[in-house]
């Protein structure tokens, strides 16, 4: 069965994530938890499912946390540029767990 408050709790000690409240990561980890039924995951993956595509949903809407832009000061000037790791990286865990399923078999071939 899934844990909801593990999975909060998790999220918030994510560091990208520990500037955001909890009324805002249990909104988000709400929803992932409904989307994650569409997968059919099974209860052992549960927790870690809804877990990533709460993170993956997090690191897309909230563009100004830390992790994404840094900013740089050069001699009188400063720009804002990203951060050293900018890619989503919850997205493809999430795919990953999705392939030790079973469950994503809707690749695209490119030839």
């Amino acid at each position: 069965m899934m844990d909801l408050k593990a999975i909060v709790e998790r999220i918030q000690g994510n560091r990208d994530f520990r500037k955001l409240d909890e009324v805002t990561i249990t909104q988000y980890a709400e929803e992932a938890s409904e989307i994650i039924k569409q997968y059919e995951v099974p209860l052992v993956a549960l927790n870690r499912a809804v877990y990533l595509y709460a993170c993956y949903m997090l690191f897309s809407d909230f563009p100004n946390s830390a992790n994404k832009y840094k900013t740089v000061k050069v001699e009188d000037a400063t720009y804002t540029r990203f951060g050293d790791s900018p890619n989503n990286n919850y997205w493809t865990s999430f795919l990953t767990l999705l392939d030790e399923y079973g469950l994503r078999d809707w690749r695209v071939a490119f030839k």
